[in-house]
């Protein structure tokens, strides 16, 4: 008997139907939060120009940790078509 793979947590954007990493971004949220800054995860997922400046900020960040994760969540959302980045 085949095993189903185990369901993986993920975000989808309003724009597109390409998952988010779901745990990145809740990981990304609260080592934002660590450093002072609030990140609302629902506009994280659908508009790209709050996304982007929440990744520079953490890309400017002294913390290590911040800037690794920050990296995974600007991956998964550049897996996303471009038409839904230009929105």
């Amino acid at each position: 008997m085949k095993r189903k793979p185990a369901p993986t947590a993920v975000a989808q954007s309003d724009e597109d139907s390409t998952p988010l990493p779901l745990f990145a971004m809740a990981r990304f949220r609260r080592l934002m939060f660590l450093q002072g800054w609030v990140v609302d995860l629902a506009r994280l997922c659908s508009d790209p120009a709050y996304m982007y400046e929440c990744l520079a900020r953490a890309h400017s960040c002294s913390e290590e940790q911040l800037r690794r994760v920050a990296l995974v969540v600007f991956a998964g959302y550049g897996a996303q078509p471009a038409s839904a980045a230009a929105h």
